[in-house]
């Protein structure tokens, strides 16, 4: 398996999202142990106790790396500190950011095997969506149930090693579009 080397610049110090930007954000979850305590510290208790049901140590310190970045790339655009940004929740569970300013901040967050993906944007709904890929056995089985005819028919012309690349792309466009829209993986895949 080889893994992507996407060379991302740093960040700038003085971040400014313009109208009909979008930002993303990687980060490896795994590289910020010597940061755990502090990002953790900006969790609300809702977040502090979802990381708590993590089964394995490992996934509660990527959940709190993973929230707490977010907490704190969402406070370099509006200025809040990240243990204050208040969240609410669509009625479908879609995280928003609630802001007495008024922002119209959309965000979206994706992670996979310690990896974030984070997207930033004004007043446009946005998803985003990260899968570690590896050979899947079940991609035929899971394209020909949930996917459209048409992508079917074109899935059914790859070999197998591109099949794979296929579904994971696939899927990821279909759930980061669902995230976009808040529905999530409620709404049929095959639409």
């Amino acid at each position: 398996m080889n893994v992507c080397d996407c060379s991302w610049n740093q960040p700038p110090t003085n971040v400014i999202l313009q109208q009909d930007e979008v930002h993303v954000w990687y980060a490896s979850l795994d590289g910020f142990a010597s940061s755990l305590s502090w990002l953790a510290s900006t969790l609300n208790s809702d977040e502090r106790a979802r990381a708590e049901r993590c089964f394995y140590e490992q996934e509660k310190k990527r959940f709190i790396a993973a929230r707490g970045l977010l907490r704190t790339i969402l406070g370099y655009y509006t200025g809040i500190e990240p243990g204050d940004l208040q969240f609410c929740y669509s009625p479908l569970g879609k995280p928003l950011l609630e802001t007495c300013s008024g922002s119209k901040i959309r965000f979206n967050l994706a992670h996979a095997h310690g990896f974030a993906l984070y997207a930033i944007t004004f007043d446009h709904e946005i998803g985003v969506d990260l899968e570690y890929i590896e050979p899947f056995a079940e991609a035929d089985r899971i394209v020909h149930r949930f996917f459209t005819d048409e992508e079917n028919t074109v899935f059914d012309t790859f070999t197998l090693i591109e099949k794979t690349e296929a579904f994971f792309r696939y899927w990821t466009c279909k759930e980061a579009y669902l995230k976009a829209c808040g529905e999530g993986l409620t709404h049929p895949l095959d639409q």
